[in-house]
């Protein structure tokens, strides 16, 4: 099977930084489960937007689509190092430095299985990117 690509719509997660920026700052931690913007119609609506919805979970560029929440939080706690807590604000600050190079899905027809069904997930700052410094990606993966 040949290579292709396709143009797409991609939306941040819910929990993405960019998301809890915008939508999360005025609700309590622990309320995020139950603000409007994590409720169904929202989703639907913002999956509606796309005419034709990615057959598969690959992609360069856009948003990442989270098998297990945000990845921009996990990279944003692998630079700060271990001694980081997920409830230090300077998470928050690096998450949002971060954005979606590559992602890679489990693809049964490439055979390509990461994990239980896994998506590897390269990400990169803004910067880094114009300036073609792709050995300043970082990496990870997420499974079910």
């Amino acid at each position: 099977m040949p290579l292709t690509a396709q143009a797409g719509l991609t939306v941040p997660a819910s929990d993405a930084p960019g998301m809890r920026a915008v939508f999360g700052e005025a609700v309590h931690p622990r309320e995020w489960r139950r603000h409007p913007v994590n409720a169904r119609p929202f989703c639907d609506a913002l999956t509606a937007l796309d005419p034709e919805p990615s057959r598969s979970g690959h992609g360069l560029g856009g948003r990442a689509v989270p098998v297990q929440g945000a990845v921009e939080w996990e990279v944003a706690h692998a630079v700060l190092g271990p001694g980081a807590s997920w409830q230090d604000p300077r998470v928050n600050e690096e998450a949002a430095k971060w954005v979606l190079l590559a992602q890679i899905d489990t693809d049964c027809a490439a055979d390509m299985t990461w994990g239980d069904v896994g998506t590897l997930y390269w990400l990169i700052r803004p910067a880094d990117l114009a300036a073609g410094r792709f050995e300043e990606a970082l990496f990870t993966w997420q499974g079910c």
